[in-house]
């Protein structure tokens, strides 16, 4: 299947590539810093979304001897399309060792489709409106982990686009995001504040470029996959989409740095892509 995210890209591309003579003078232009971002991961050290299935580890299932969920169960998006009877489909959050990372607080879990849900470990269901198609999740961070379990979904009209969103960033009275967040624009502020202090930025690590299987456009991850992190049990083991690398440095330019972007080997597959097609 054709990966949309190519044609988005080829117009992106050339924006995040442009040296420094061709912008003005940024907040970070004198910077001596660069940096290796990190691989999102749900153990790690740094919230990189406000939306946390956005770093969520893959469905795990717990009825399997070998917790691993079909891939032919999952769309091309990483959402189950069926839950079979016995079977226990957990997307969890796990706390990294050094100490408790995640906020306790309120959750908003929302989805398109129809399913149902129960609460695994270190939360708890306090608010549930199947109807309106959202759940608030009361979450205890003391609690080494926690997750979502789907129960059931309408293979016709499956569960699918859920998102869980942080404390302080959903609207208590509407149920939405407060104005100030879009899901266009994913990261948590405090991530992007600690990049601030940076000017070159390598996404070595954060696309998993050593012992990726990526040859080819369609073999690496949709920005619109459920997650952008490196999780276990799905397609995608070499973790964020290119296009969220771009999206990722053209938004720090609106924020008033110039970062300039290690994006050689995204560049190389456009032109190899484009004299295969031409």
């Amino acid at each position: 299947m054709m990966h949309a995210d190519r044609y988005t890209i080829k117009a992106m591309v050339l924006t995040a590539g442009l040296s420094a003579a061709a912008f003005a003078q940024y907040a970070n232009t004198n910077s001596p810093l660069a940096i290796n971002l990190g691989g999102i991961a749900e153990w790690g050290t740094e919230i990189a979304f406000f939306d946390m299935f956005r770093m969520f580890r893959g469905w795990e299932n717990h009825g399997a001897a070998d917790g691993i969920t079909p891939m032919e169960q999952l769309d091309e998006y990483g959402w189950p399309t069926y839950v079979n009877a016995g079977q226990e489909l957990t997307m969890g959050w796990g706390n990294c060792p050094i100490g408790n990372k995640y906020p306790s607080g309120r959750y908003l879990l929302t989805w398109e489709g129809e399913g149902t849900f129960s609460a695994r470990n270190g939360c708890s269901f306090v608010e549930t409106d199947l109807a309106n198609r959202r759940i608030v999740i009361s979450v205890d961070s003391t609690v080494a982990w926690w997750g979502i379990r789907l129960n059931t979904t309408n293979p016709s009209n499956y569960a699918k686009n859920m998102r869980c969103y942080l404390p302080g960033f959903w609207d208590e009275a509407t149920y939405r995001l407060k104005p100030q967040y879009t899901d266009d624009i994913p990261w948590h502020p405090n991530y992007l504040d600690n990049l601030r202090r940076f000017k070159a930025f390598r996404f070595m690590d954060l696309l998993g470029t050593n012992g990726s299987p990526v040859i080819e456009w369609e073999d690496f991850k949709p920005s619109t996959y459920y997650n952008q992190g490196g999780a276990n049990h799905n397609k995608y083991q070499h973790c964020y989409s290119p296009l969220m690398c771009i999206r990722l440095s053209n938004h720090l330019r609106r924020l008033g740095m110039h970062p300039a972007s290690g994006i050689r080997r995204l560049r190389s597959l456009l032109c190899r892509t484009a004299a295969r097609q031409s």
